[in-house]
């Protein structure tokens, strides 16, 4: 008797076929290619999130050294409804500020205060009666993250000013 035949003279089955090594190559495939995608997405969504953060973070340092500088003397820009308000403030924040590496620091918008009555409300034309709203930004430069900001300055009294005595 043949070794490679049965009692009954048929082939012993002693390994897998082609179809069974087929569906099993293809379903190791899809699993592997699955948890690949999910591992790229992770990354990329804690890579957003990361700058997301940093840009918040960003943002806030921003205004506050925006603050600072209003604080100290010929610190609030007066006299720039007129002009070019958003041009001035960027050359403001250009000045105190750096941005983190991959983040660009603007002003976005300036408005000032207009009193209505026994209300208000801001608006991007003169007069300017000591009241800005500023709108900052702090944006990462592929794009991903950007945050935003409205900050208020008011202009400081000083003692040598008639109105603060």
């Amino acid at each position: 008797m043949n070794r490679f035949l049965g009692s009954r003279g048929r082939r012993r089955e002693a390994g897998e076929t082609l179809v069974e090594l087929v569906l099993t190559v293809a379903i190791m495939s899809i699993a592997i290619v699955s948890v690949a995608g999910a591992l790229a997405t992770g990354v990329r969504v804690s890579d957003i999130h990361r700058k997301h953060a940093t840009a918040g973070a960003a943002v806030r340092a921003l205004a506050e050294a925006l603050h600072a500088s209003v604080a100290g003397p010929g610190g609030y820009l007066e006299d720039i409804c007129d002009a070019d308000p958003v041009g001035a403030y960027q050359s403001r924040v250009d000045s105190i500020y750096t941005a983190p590496a991959d983040f660009q620091a603007s002003v976005t918008q300036v408005r000032f205060w207009h009193p209505n009555g026994s209300t208000g409300s801001f608006e991007t034309g003169c007069p300017d009666v000591g009241v800005q709203l500023l709108t900052l930004q702090v944006a990462s430069v592929d794009g991903r993250a950007t945050e935003t900001l409205d900050v208020v300055l008011r202009k400081p009294c000083r003692t040598e000013d008639p109105l603060c005595s």
